[in-house]
């Protein structure tokens, strides 16, 4: 397997303030100012790079102090190192999305070809927890007094969807429960979950276009949610396409990425 075809990691530092005047145009044809900055970033990391080029990606803020605390950092996964993707950013990148970014920070490392069976690995996934409905119909809270309407291919959160769908003689459960053996079911091929945890959850308003039409756009609520724990790696090959991959919905838009380091 050659380097371009190996997964690389990469990292690359953005302006804050860039990024949301670059996302401007954007809020203001929808009509508000909502804070997606997952959508910004991919939108940025396209027109640098290409579409999918840098894939799945979290963002964080920034390590430093003054003006640095207005940087975010960005680690998403590529098959393109550093130096390729720069290179190709210097060639076909618009003079102002490259003033977006500091494309002089871009740096990018080798992730091993292989993790052995059984080996131990600490990680952290940011996800966006729902699941997809195989039906539509209307659904009754355990009250009985409240009732939602859901469509068939509707996303719901797997938390409400065992609060609303799953009945009275279903076991309480904590989010952070939920949220685990959601991940696990996902993760189940390559991994075996030894903990995990709920580290931070929010729910977060995303916009996204139609597939059909890039002038078509809606805004969803959706869960965002933050798990931390240990896995051993069961299956090596598939663990090597779920980072490629990533874990879970909306894996182009900073959820999803699979960050690993050796568990002590």
């Amino acid at each position: 397997m050659s380097d371009t075809e190996r997964l690389h990691m990469v990292q690359l530092r953005l302006n804050a303030r860039a990024l949301a005047l670059f996302g401007r145009g954007v809020w203001q044809q929808h009509g508000h100012m909502d804070e997606d900055d997952g959508l910004l970033a991919h939108a940025l990391l396209a027109a640098l790079f290409g579409e999918g080029l840098v894939q799945p990606f979290t963002l964080a803020p920034g390590k430093g102090e003054g003006a640095n605390s207005r940087e975010l950092r960005l680690l998403g996964y590529s098959r393109r190192s550093a130096d390729d993707l720069r290179e190709y950013a210097e060639a076909s990148a618009a003079e102002e999305v490259k003033g977006e970014c500091y494309l002089h920070s871009l740096a990018s490392k080798l992730m091993p070809d292989a993790w052995s069976t059984g080996r131990r690995l600490r990680f952290e996934v940011r996800v966006c927890p729902v699941v997809r409905l195989s039906s539509g119909g209307w659904v009754r809270a355990k009250d009985g007094l409240r009732a939602v309407r859901y469509g068939k291919g509707s996303e719901v959160d797997a938390w409400v969807h065992r609060s609303l769908m799953q009945g009275e003689d279903v076991p309480e459960a904590t989010r952070a429960d939920v949220y685990s053996a959601w991940l696990r079911r996902r993760m189940e091929s390559a991994v075996t979950i030894e903990e995990a945890a709920l580290h931070r959850f929010r729910r977060v308003r995303l916009l996204r276009y139609d597939h059909q039409s890039r002038r078509s756009a809606r805004t969803l609520e959706r869960p965002d949610a933050v798990l931390r724990g240990c896995l051993r790696v069961k299956d090596e090959r598939a663990l090597q396409r779920l980072l490629r991959r990533g874990v879970g919905r909306h894996c182009a838009y900073g959820f999803g990425m699979l960050l690993l380091r050796p568990a002590p």
